[in-house]
């Protein structure tokens, strides 16, 4: 008993002690006009902040923690915080006056104070008016307003009352364009030693526009304005000045695309959290530079999906607008259908890179490989990280080896070793060259990683097996199903959700591969699931099974994606049909233009020989050459009871057993006797059947014992032959 009460004394101080030694550190620093004051708060806690005389206090209800703050005043001077001290309610934070403060949350809980100079208030050139008496009413608006106009300054024109202000025009952008390309050419000749750069005073302020100023009509994106240093023409263009292509198109500018001038050091959280102040002005306007700035914060870090959202949420509209989303969609693996951004592959600066990972396969320009390498160079390394396996791919599909594998030696050097991302790309690297097998067992020793690059690791493996033809093991499809359940919404989720779908497939389990298919919400990912689809059909077109492959296409033939099928799919499906003796659906198959090529006009052909339509085979086979497209002709005048013209369509093709055989149906025995079998040959001989005049009659009794005997001869040769030539011909 008493060392019952011994013990629970000790675990009652033990948690009394734990309960007061939890202390939150508080970390300062001193920046150009502000003093900050960092709180390390466990992640979850709930804080606020209240102001009073010369004070903020930072309370967290429902939580008592005590604070470190021995060494705040060892880092920050005492001139806008004086002091801190731990209060009952909470954390006093003394501050001196004409100070303000701002405080936001880091994702890790912690809680950022910053204690700024107040801004400088403009002070009044003259005393206010006193306000006047009326009570405010809406009828009263014009009257309030009028009563307290600004005060006119020294020397100005005085407006009479109700006059109202003239309104300034928004300025053209196109003049804001020409202005900032002619500042950079300045700039860059100043720099070069041509000019010599100095700002003259303003003298007078510019006269206002008209208030309904517009740029004329039908007038041009940018005005008609180019500028270029003496050296930069002399240097043959190698100065980033703007480049026409031979298309028509002018190269994007460098600016559009400098994603390591649009991030820092700082932590991601840090970043995101100063780029989101001020995003809404006055009137809840959203600021476009603002917008800007977040998206292109979100675009540095790797979140492409974020920018996206971004630009929505905002409906920002500027000539910015278009680069972001387009970078956004190629960070994660979206199509950018027509955008003229992926036609500047030849361009020498930082849109080539962009360029060539966005552009589609049909596109075949030239792409600048030296301005690729240089754009890449620059990257921040998340965005390597992303972007550089799928560069490998296209570059190695391009023929540039060399580039490509010093792409690949930029990426190594920017992950350190052991990192589980190099793995990947290495794996991703050897997938793109076409060595699969050599980056499967990286995978499969990453995919049961607690890490971020686990998913993709999943992905990549099934992806390789199903490349080779191979099949998904059981456990790799069901860590694919549950790892999609997780990730939900998210772009990984939606292509792990590929892949268990195909994994499914590959190993013939179609009703329940169609089953997630049917279930995918397709709203955000259209795309991924179409290719889905489409790779799903595919792989049934190729099962071995014949049962399974006609029992899952008859079960849903009417749910056949023919517009989204590759040819060759449709045609395997096609044969396959055809030769189950199911022609029917081969026509909804071979619908559209793949009907009225060579290699549907067979297909189709084939179909209708198997219906026994001999006229509708050989109007698909007209004007068409080709081993198989002559066979079925030849099997088309057989069905048609023409068995020379078959004979002939046979033998001219050098099928010579199906020649013979058409020859036997016309009774054309001169063929038989040179090119049938020894049977055959040996049974036309018999009968003389190529003789011109009719042959003798065969002996008969009447000849007397030796008609006998020759009529048995004949009768045992007889037999012997047709023993021969049935031999020839398997039973049916």
């Amino acid at each position: 008993m008493r060392l019952g009460l011994i013990l629970a004394s000790g675990a009652l101080i033990c948690a009394t002690g734990t309960a007061h030694a939890q202390q939150v550190t508080v970390r300062s620093g001193e920046h150009d006009g502000f003093s900050r004051l960092v709180f390390m708060l466990p992640p979850g806690t709930d804080w606020q902040l209240s102001e009073s005389e010369g004070a903020i206090t930072l309370r967290t209800p429902g939580e008592s923690f005590g604070y470190d703050t021995a060494g705040i005043f060892r880092l920050i001077p005492r001139t806008r915080i004086t002091g801190v001290a731990p209060q009952t309610e909470g954390l006093r934070i003394a501050t001196a006056s004409g100070t303000v403060h701002e405080a936001f949350q880091l994702a890790s809980g912690a809680v950022v104070l910053d204690v700024l100079d107040a801004p400088e208030l403009p002070m009044p050139t003259s005393p206010p008016r006193a306000a006047a008496s009326t009570p405010l009413r809406l009828d009263h608006l014009e009257t309030y307003w009028r009563d307290r106009g600004i005060p006119a300054t020294a020397g100005a024109d005085t407006t009479a009352p109700g006059t109202r202000l003239p309104r300034f025009a928004t300025p053209d952008p196109r003049v804001r364009e020409a202005e900032t390309e002619l500042l950079a050419q300045l700039s860059r000749a100043a720099a070069q030693g041509v000019i010599s750069a100095f700002v003259a005073p303003r003298t007078a302020a510019p006269e206002p526009l008209p208030p309904d100023a517009r740029p004329p009509e039908g007038a041009s994106p940018h005005l008609a304005i180019e500028s270029q240093t003496v050296f930069d023409r002399d240097m043959m263009g190698s100065a980033p000045g703007p480049q026409l292509l031979a298309n028509g198109q002018r190269c994007a500018p460098d600016r559009a695309f400098a994603l390591e001038s649009w991030v820092s050091d700082a932590p991601a959280g840090v970043q995101i959290a100063t780029a989101r102040q001020g995003l809404v002005g006055e009137f809840d306007r959203p600021d476009p530079a603002a917008v800007e700035r977040l998206a292109r914060t979100y675009l540095g870090l790797g979140f492409g999906t974020e920018a996206r959202a971004t630009l929505r949420g905002f409906g920002l509209d500027t000539p910015a607008a278009g680069p972001i989303a387009y970078v956004a969609a190629v960070l994660d693996e979206l199509p950018v259908p027509n955008s003229p951004i992926s036609h500047m592959a030849a361009c020498d600066g930082k849109v080539a890179l962009w360029a060539l990972l966005g552009r589609g396969t049909a596109q075949n320009e030239a792409p600048n490989l030296a301005a690729v390498r240089r754009s890449f160079s620059a990257l921040p390394v998340p965005i390597r990280k992303i972007v550089g396996p799928e560069l490998v791919r296209r570059l190695l599909a391009l023929g540039a080896e060399s580039d490509a594998r010093e792409i690949g030696s930029m990426i190594a050097r920017a992950v350190p070793e052991g990192d589980p991302a190099r793995g990947l790309i290495d794996a991703r690297i050897d997938i793109a060259r076409g060595a699969p097998a050599q980056a499967e067992p990286v995978l499969a020793g990453m995919i049961d990683r607690n890490s971020a690059d686990a998913a993709q690791a999943l992905i990549l493996l099934v992806d390789t097996r199903l490349s080779r033809g191979e099949p998904v093991d059981e456990a790799t499809i069901e860590l694919a199903a549950a790892r999609a359940r997780e990730l939900r919404g998210s772009p990984e989720g939606a292509r792990l959700l590929r892949a268990q779908i195909l994994g499914e497939g590959s190993v013939g389990r179609f009703s329940e591969a169609f089953a997630a298919l049917a279930a995918w919400p397709a709203e955000d990912t259209p795309a991924l699931v179409q290719e889905t689809r489409r790779s799903l059909w595919g792989l049934l077109a190729k099962v071995p099974d014949d049962t399974l492959f006609l029992g899952q296409f008859l079960a849903r033939h009417d749910q056949v994606p023919v517009e989204e099928l590759p040819n060759l799919v449709r045609l395997q499906m096609a044969d396959r049909l055809t030769a189950a003796g199911l022609p029917g659906p081969v026509r909804d198959l071979l619908a559209g233009s793949l009907g009225r090529t060579p290699d549907g006009r067979v297909a189709l052909a084939a179909a209708a020989l198997s219906e026994r339509d001999g006229p509708a085979a050989l109007s698909y086979l007209e004007a068409l050459d080709g081993s198989r497209a002559t066979a079925l002709k030849a099997r088309a005048h057989a069905l048609l009871n023409e068995h020379a013209i078959a004979q002939e369509v046979f033998a001219a093709a050098g099928d010579m057993p199906n020649a013979t055989a058409e020859a036997w149906r016309g009774g054309d025995w001169s063929f038989v006797a040179a090119n049938g079998s020894e049977a055959e040959k040996a049974l036309v001989r018999l009968y003389d059947l190529t003789a011109e005049e009719p042959p003798a009659p065969p002996p008969s009794p009447a000849d007397g014992v030796a008609g006998f005997r020759d009529l048995i001869a004949r009768s045992q040769a007889e037999r012997e032959a047709l023993a021969r030539l049935r031999a020839d011909f398997p039973e049916p």
